[in-house]
């Protein structure tokens, strides 16, 4: 898997798409092949003041109840999906707001003894389904991707091959601009109601949103196997 820290940013089809190669590819243009890079190397205790935490409704049963039984108002976002946003988005966050899909699909909790993780609630995305996320820009729409792993003959290899997978972007109905993963197991992750389903490290990119009201539709292509993936979005929140 890469470990270069690495911005990539690419205009394509109206969207700018910012992902750090954590184990995944760079975007590039359709139409001339090359991808936009910027180099850049940060600490992110050092660029956040303090704990970076979840915030925003998401389920009743589920993050909640996980706070309540945790004694907490809010949980800090795990350094997994911190330290794959770019620098330019971490000085001064203060938390990552939820944002609901603009029609409610299939959601699903996390489940994990970190308690950053455990309770945090995925929407289900299926290989030739799609969500939609509707906003007002300008702002900077981060989503979190998880891939599934079912069980099966892969869980009787000592090592699991990663999940290799690009989502499609599209704004507005115009030409997709594409983020493509390939992202071992995360043996910390596993899901309420599939048992011995296991799940990736995430994979995180933003979407820089244009003055307006925008809608975005993501759907994904999965080469190594055809089970889902999960999803979920965020904006940014600063201390003021």
């Amino acid at each position: 898997m890469a470990r270069d820290l690495k911005i990539i940013g690419v205009i394509l089809a109206g969207i700018f798409l910012l992902v750090k190669t954590f184990g995944c590819s760079m975007i590039k243009s359709e139409k001339s092949g090359a991808p936009a890079v910027a180099r850049g190397v940060r600490t992110v205790a050092k660029s956040t003041a303090r704990a970076v935490t979840w915030t925003g409704t998401r389920t009743r049963h589920g993050t909640a109840a996980t706070l309540d039984f945790l004694g907490l108002i809010e949980r800090p976002v795990p350094p997994d999906v911190l330290e794959r946003l770019p620098d330019e988005l971490l000085e001064s966050l203060a938390s990552l707001e939820f944002v609901k899909l603009s029609r409610e699909t299939e959601k699903i909790i996390i489940s994990s003894p970190d308690s950053r993780w455990e309770g945090e609630l995925f929407y289900r995305l299926d290989q030739g389904e799609s969500v939609e996320v509707s906003l007002q820009g300008p702002a900077k729409l981060i989503a979190v991707t998880l891939a599934v792993f079912s069980p099966g003959k892969k869980e009787l290899k000592k090592e699991m091959g990663p999940a290799v997978y690009k989502l499609l972007v599209r704004v507005d109905n115009s030409a997709p601009a594409e983020v493509s993963f390939e992202l071992a197991p995360l043996d910390l992750l596993s899901l309420y109601g599939y048992e011995n389903w296991r799940l990736s490290f995430p994979g995180v990119f933003v979407i820089k949103v244009e003055p307006g009201k925008k809608s975005f539709r993501l759907s994904f292509e999965r080469s190594d196997c055809k089970d889902f993936v999960l999803i979920s979005f965020y904006l940014p929140k600063y201390e003021l």
